[in-house]
């Protein structure tokens, strides 16, 4: 692919099924595919923004990439059963948040949106 402009990019088409592959049969994430093509996280995300197919690679990646880790949870030993749990609750990241141990809080603050604007009242008793 030309870079008018610019250093040629390292990207080649077969990347697409080369990463599916990589997801679906060994669990990795895009970056991990990254190190194994030997090239920088960065590229990736990069390729990712300005490449259509490989960015259409990288979703269908990361369904396979997150059967391959629910997958193992069946298979799973009492040895290796809390790493399986960690990677399967954090392959999501990137694609959906269904395993996630992650909350959403929502604070509303006013006492502390006061006192950041300087306006801070000390509680009654309180010198």
């Amino acid at each position: 692919m030309p870079h008018p402009g610019g250093r040629p990019t390292d990207y080649r088409p077969e990347y697409c099924e080369l990463l599916i592959t990589a997801m679906k049969t060994e669990g990795i994430s895009p970056s991990a595919f990254a190190g194994k093509i030997g090239v920088s996280r960065e590229t990736v995300s990069s390729w990712k923004s300005k490449i259509p197919e490989f960015a259409d690679a990288i979703k269908k990646g990361y369904a396979h990439r997150q059967y391959f880790w629910e997958s193992k949870l069946s298979t799973a030993t009492s040895q290796t059963i809390a790493g399986v749990i960690f990677m399967a609750k954090n392959v999501t990241r990137g694609s959906d948040d269904e395993l996630r141990d992650r909350q959403d809080v929502e604070l509303s603050a006013p006492a502390l949106e006061d006192a950041l604007q300087g306006k801070w009242s000390k509680p009654a008793g309180e010198k």
